[in-house]
This record gives structure tokens, sequence and C-alpha cells, in this order.
């Protein structure tokens, strides 16, 4: 008897249900300690030292650990599209000087847009605030270069994604 076919699809399950969910939890606890010893520490030359390494070293366990688990629910999903776009930028920062750097920068950049298009469907599957739980540390709506590509097609606005500019006369327009 033939055996069957391996897939990688999956139904979406309950968030309750998905095997990435536990990870989750435990990665809004690092980032809960970071932030606490961030804000105790901040403004001052003391070395924060054995704590913030075993913090980022349980974090990057549990991004291991995240890829080697199956998402079976969209939140598992969204969750894993943040640590795909901060592998990404990671991977591109560890490069450093390299030659080919300049190579590289068309191909992250696409990655992000791509991730970013990504969460924003499933975030819309989920709700704002879910998706912001899921993916806000490891992928910041800030970085989304999309959303002025987004403003510029519905004709809005797009000074309030650079503060800077709105001080700024804007050029006259020739009549």
């Amino acid at each position: 008897m033939p055996k069957a076919k391996a897939t990688n699809t999956t139904i979406p399950s309950a968030a309750s249900q998905c095997p990435v969910m536990p990870i989750v939890s435990k990665m809004e606890g690092i980032w809960e300690a970071h932030c606490e010893l961030d804000i105790e520490f901040q403004g001052t030359q003391h070395p924060i030292g054995d704590a913030m390494r075993e913090l980022w070293n349980a974090r990057d366990t549990l991004k291991e650990l995240a890829s080697l688990t199956r998402a079976t629910s969209v939140e598992g999903a969204l969750f894993q599209v943040g640590l795909l776009y901060d592998l990404v930028n990671d991977m591109f920062e560890a490069i450093g000087d390299m030659n080919n750097q300049s190579v590289l920068t068309p191909q992250r950049n696409s990655a992000n847009r791509l991730a970013y298009s990504i969460a924003g469907v499933l975030g819309g599957m989920v709700g704002e605030l879910e998706a912001k739980r899921l993916t806000g540390k490891e992928m910041p709506a800030n970085h989304d270069t999309m959303r002025v590509m987004d403003a510029a097609i519905a004709n809005e606005s797009v000074a309030e994604f650079f503060p800077q500019s709105a001080k700024r006369p804007s050029p006259a327009v020739a009549s």
C-alpha cells in the first residue's frame, strides 16, 4: 500500500490548539523581562551582563523551536511571520561590510515587504491588537515601507510617516 504524500498545508485550528502558541507566551515573558531590565538600567553604565545574555539565549532557543514547529492556527502563523522578518534582518546585519551587501539589500527589502504583506492578511483575520501582540516586538509596524505606497495609492497624505518633512514648506506647483 502506498504511503500518503506529506503536505505542508494545514486546516487552521483554534489558537489554543496550535503548538506554536506556548512559544508565543514564553517569548512574551522574555520581552517583559528584557523591558524590565532595560528600564531598570536605562541611562546608566551598569552592565546587565549575565541576566541579559540568558534572556537572549532563551529567546534564540525559542525562535529556533518556533522554526521547528508547524503552526496550525492563523495566530501561530502570524507569529512565525514576525520571526521570519526578524531572521531576515538579523542575517543581513550579520553580513556586515561584505561586498555582496549591495546585492542582498534588494532581496532583503523584497523579503520584508512580502512578510508585511502576509502579516497584513493574517492580521486582518485575527484583529489589529492580536496582530500587534504576535508580531510587534519582532516586526514593528513602523518598519513597513509599503505603508507609504498604500497611502500614496489611496491619495492620502504621507507626511505622517515623515514628521520632519511636515515642517518644510511644500515646493511650489507650477500652474
